[in-house]
């Protein structure tokens, strides 16, 4: 019985241990546009430092880039997608 319990409390631990995760906290407020020499606009923005309501835009700035689309097929210009399927060599009843 003993160790029935110490499997569950370990079980419980596994599943309820957080894993920070890190991303870049951007001010959407705090943004510099100018134009390229090709004429397309680049609009940075500035990241924050500290959390919360302290939180300070720093000297640090990212962008996204300016032409984003989706991949479309040379032919028919149709944007692309792709769709994997997982293939075992057990049968679904197995």
């Amino acid at each position: 019985m003993n160790k029935k319990w110490i499997i569950a409390v370990v079980m419980i631990l596994c599943f309820t241990v957080t894993v920070p995760a890190f991303s870049q906290n951007l001010d959407y407020n705090s943004k510099v546009s100018f134009a390229l020499n090709d004429g397309s606009q680049m609009t940075l923005y500035a990241q924050l430092v500290g959390s919360g309501s302290s939180a300070t835009p720093s000297k640090n700035y990212y962008y996204l880039p300016n032409q984003m689309m989706l991949a479309k097929d040379p032919l028919t210009q149709v944007p692309s997608f792709l769709f994997l399927k997982y293939v075992t060599e057990e049968r679904e009843d197995q």
